[in-house]
């Protein structure tokens, strides 16, 4: 079914995503998320994005701790980023998780030449790797878990736009 939905092209993805555990076999032809969601979202320029996270925790299909989230506030940022005069050169977001804000970005200002997550949690970090290839800008997008890969990335380039939506879960 992920195949039907995201199209023959992005199968190496849906391998890679076995791959780093990030889905799991089941009975027959079918296959557990490993505790992720698919969320979707239509872009101001009428691009539809996909990206995994973790399940929110009112859901009681969630298997464990949420580590990888998609929320409001990531709805809230992507609108913001989108309305945003041409950003280009080179993007940066801190505690990127998903990457959805780094995704979004970049289908939405093409001239942006890279785009460069550091995300320090290592399950975080594969899914976004795995929703930037599954979303078609893995050539553009890297993410790196430390600050001597994030000078790396940059190679002496200077940040254009930086981000980053810290992790804020109101508690009652």
């Amino acid at each position: 079914a992920l195949e039907e939905l995201f199209g023959e092209e992005r199968r190496a993805s849906l391998d890679q995503g076995f791959r780093l555990g990030l889905f799991v076999d089941a009975e027959g032809p079918a296959m557990r998320m490993n505790g992720l969601s698919l969320f979707s979202k239509t872009l101001r320029n009428g691009d539809v994005i996909h990206v995994f996270a973790d399940t929110p925790p009112h859901f009681e299909a969630r298997a464990e701790e949420q580590r990888v989230y998609v929320g409001a506030d990531s709805y809230e940022l992507m609108e913001r980023v989108s309305e945003m005069s041409e950003i280009s050169g080179y993007c940066v977001e801190m505690g990127s998780g998903s990457g959805v804000q780094l995704i979004a970005a970049l289908k939405q200002h093409p001239a942006i030449t890279k785009a460069i997550g550091q995300e320090r949690d290592r399950r975080a970090l594969h899914v976004s790797l795995f929703n930037a290839a599954l979303n078609g800008v893995d050539e553009k997008m890297v993410v790196v878990d430390d600050d001597d890969g994030l000078r790396g990335a940059l190679d002496g380039h200077p940040i254009s736009f930086a981000m980053s939506n810290p992790p804020f879960i109101a508690m009652p």
